[in-house]
């Protein structure tokens, strides 16, 4: 069985090409859907049709094969959104759909995007396969998205075949509970890793930029407290101005805008604390779970979050939980030195690349096609 995976992901070495201050796609989905093919590609032939964002359309179409065995296409769709919207799916499928004729195969979709599920939709009626969601967020839980956009979404996921999905609530969600399915929380990929070292100890802070994310709480506290640590703060988003601007005020915060995958693995890797400080939502906790603390557990020495359902089953053990507001969590673990005190260490990296590695899930993979021959 061959895979035809629909994404806006890009090689690795091509995102690192976008114009210098362009604004960039969440690398927290690019890293994600990286993997994911990695891992199908250890089991299926797996073929990547990238649906390039603007920012990139420099890049060109092109077909390559990746180190993985991931066989990639840069497909370049229109600038103007409502041509986009309007004809360029049923123009990409026709282009694909040729080059699998009579093959056995199966169309794997990111389903937050409407234009790659338009794509998957007409590729399996054409090629009369099944088709899969990858279910990483509950659309409504995007920032920015309307009700008439979500609608859109929703029809194009629910009547999918089957799914790969990071929680229970999100097969809920898309009504895809009772079709063939994998809930897996997270994806982990090893790597070497070497510890940014600066000339003080810091608290991390890499993902989005909002409020909703607790950004400008983390950076309240930090100024009322004053711990004895520097506040690194990497990603982007709306927040991002005010965060240029508390880093600008005080010479302890330090913003170093958006970063590469290994340059931000190496920060997590040597923080003093890794923290998430997002905001609590039920609605979002059944059906997100944060990327930013799976790679904390990944390459973090201590890490401290809010309430994730999803981790805490697996890792609760090894995360220093944030129970109320911010600023009581700091001043809890800080002694009278403002140097942090009481934590639990994370030890939890080990099983969670046996556990959730790219050649387990692989395997899980393996399982969940096996349902469609």
């Amino acid at each position: 069985m061959e895979i035809i995976y629909l994404t806006s992901h890009l090689y690795e070495e091509d995102f690192d090409r976008a114009p210098k201050g362009a604004k960039l796609p969440n690398p927290a989905g690019q890293n994600f859907h990286g993997k994911l093919l990695k891992a199908f590609a250890k089991v299926e032939p797996t073929h990547a049709f990238c649906v390039l964002p603007n920012v990139y359309h420099h890049l060109g179409a092109k077909s390559f094969t990746s180190k993985d065995g991931v066989e990639y296409h840069y497909l370049v769709p229109p600038t103007n959104r409502y041509i986009r919207a309007l004809f360029y799916p049923k123009m990409a499928a026709k282009k694909i759909a040729p080059l699998f004729q009579g093959r056995k195969c199966v169309v794997v979709f990111d389903s937050l995007s409407a234009t790659l599920g338009t794509i998957a939709k007409t590729l399996s009626e054409k090629l009369s396969c099944p088709k899969i969601a990858i279910l990483t967020d509950d659309i409504n839980n995007i920032t920015g998205v309307d009700a008439s956009f979500a609608a859109r979404i929703h029809k194009l996921v629910d009547d999918s075949d089957g799914a790969f999905s990071l929680t229970k609530g999100l097969l809920d969600c898309y009504q895809l509970s009772e079709k063939p399915h994998l809930i897996q929380p997270m994806l982990v990929e090893k790597e070497d890793v070497k510890p940014i070292k600066r000339n003080k100890p810091y608290i991390y802070y890499g993902g989005a930029l909002f409020e909703k994310d607790g950004t400008k709480d983390l950076i309240d506290s930090f100024h009322s407290l004053k711990p004895n640590y520097d506040l690194v703060i990497s990603g982007h988003g709306h927040y991002e101005p005010q965060v240029i601007e508390a880093a600008q005020a005080n010479p302890r915060i330090h913003y170093l805008g958006q970063i590469s995958k290994k340059e931000h693995y190496a920060y997590i890797a040597g923080a003093a604390l890794c923290i998430n400080p997002r905001h609590y939502r039920k609605q979002l906790d059944d059906c997100a779970v944060p990327s930013k603390v799976m790679e904390y557990l990944c390459f973090g020495q201590c890490i401290a979050s809010t309430t994730s359902t999803p981790i805490k089953e697996s890792f609760g053990d090894n995360i220093n939980w944030i129970e109320g507001p911010l600023e009581s969590f700091f001043m809890a673990h800080l002694d009278e030195e403002k140097n942090l005190k009481d934590l639990i260490e994370n030890k939890a990296s080990t099983m969670i690349f046996e556990e959730f590695g790219i050649s387990k899930t692989g395997w899980n993979i393996h399982q969940l096609l096996k349902k469609f021959n």
